[in-house]
């Protein structure tokens, strides 16, 4: 099922390949800041040419390469833009639980690594976006403020992304937990479900039913493409911020399913670039989450279930429940 996974995520990246070969410069003469200068097997710091792409006038426009300590794929565009990055990590489901859908909004946004990412884009006149497909997260930014600015926009994110620092209360508040809300009709407070995450997918349930389930039927009952990683509320509600963690620590690390593609203006060294790149992943080579997750999911607190119900009154003879039990 890994060699499913794989060969959609290269259709995707080959894809996006060709369709900026299509806007790059129409012709240009060879120089020493050419990637057509490389050979197959050349290394560049710790990043080893593995092809060459070439536009529809021969000119070489694009360059892949692997990380010789990770595996992981690093893609380099030449285009008419400023420097760009998509970064992306395999994330598999095997459930509907959402814990992709988790780490999207967790590491783009929380956290005091979180936070800076973001305050650094804005502060830069950057452009950022993160989103959870079927089988992968992807983050990216666009770097206002050139190639100089790119790096620490780039370490930044590497660090939020690899090396997240969230705490389980922001995790359990963006993504599920009860709150109180104030009913002015009634002068009764409530128990209500709340999350940013949650509070997403209630919009759209079921809408895709037939479609996993239709997957499952071609695929297998156990294909993660049977499972909608963004989440359904059902299961969503029996996650914790463990989860979160075990997950982040069997997905993001640097390997062959990580990957990036730059884009870069044809003006700039590439070679420099890409120098500069090899230089901030060598500081995430071996990621490991700084903080530890517990063996034992722990029992925090009474809640109320109350089956088909978006919310539960305190007096309304709901039957309590521990969380983490069954419903």
């Amino acid at each position: 099922m890994r060699s499913t996974v794989a060969f959609r995520m290269t259709v995707r990246i080959l894809f996006f390949i060709v369709s900026l070969l299509v806007v790059a410069p129409l012709s240009h003469p060879a120089t020493s800041k050419d990637l057509s200068a490389l050979e197959r097997g050349e290394t560049l710091g710790s990043l080893r040419v593995a092809n060459l792409y070439a536009d529809s006038h021969g000119n070489i426009v694009a360059a892949k390469f692997r990380d010789i300590r990770s595996g992981a794929p690093v893609y380099l565009l030449q285009i008419e833009t400023v420097p760009q990055a998509f970064m992306w990590v395999n994330t598999p489901p095997d459930s509907n639980a959402g814990v992709a859908h988790a780490l999207e909004h967790l590491l783009a946004g929380k956290g005091t690594k979180g936070r800076y990412a973001n305050l650094l884009s804005e502060m830069s006149l950057s452009r950022s976006a993160a989103a959870t497909t079927d089988d992968f997260n992807f983050y990216s930014f666009a770097s206002g403020s050139g190639v100089d600015g790119f790096y620490q926009e780039f370490r930044a994110w590497l660090d939020a992304i690899y090396r997240p620092d969230f705490t389980d209360l922001e995790a359990e508040r963006e993504f599920y937990h009860f709150g109180i809300a104030y009913d002015p009709a009634t002068k009764k407070r409530e128990l209500v479900e709340k999350g940013s995450v949650y509070d997403e997918m209630q919009t759209g349930q079921a809408i895709y039913d037939f479609y996993f389930a239709l997957n499952k039927l071609a695929f297998g009952k156990n294909s993660p493409f049977g499972f909608y990683n963004s989440g359904v509320p059902d299961e969503m509600r029996h996650v914790f911020p463990t989860d979160i963690r075990r997950f982040h620590q069997e997905h993001y690390r640097l390997r062959p399913s990580t990957g990036f593609i730059f884009a870069l203006n044809s003006k700039e060294d590439p070679f420099k670039f890409l120098r500069g790149v090899s230089q901030e992943l060598n500081r995430f080579e071996d990621s490991r989450p700084q903080q530890g997750i517990p063996d034992e999911v722990p029992n925090r607190g009474v809640l109320l279930s109350c089956p088909r119900r978006t919310w539960a009154r305190f007096n309304d003879g709901c039957q309590q429940r521990t969380r983490g039990d069954a419903t």
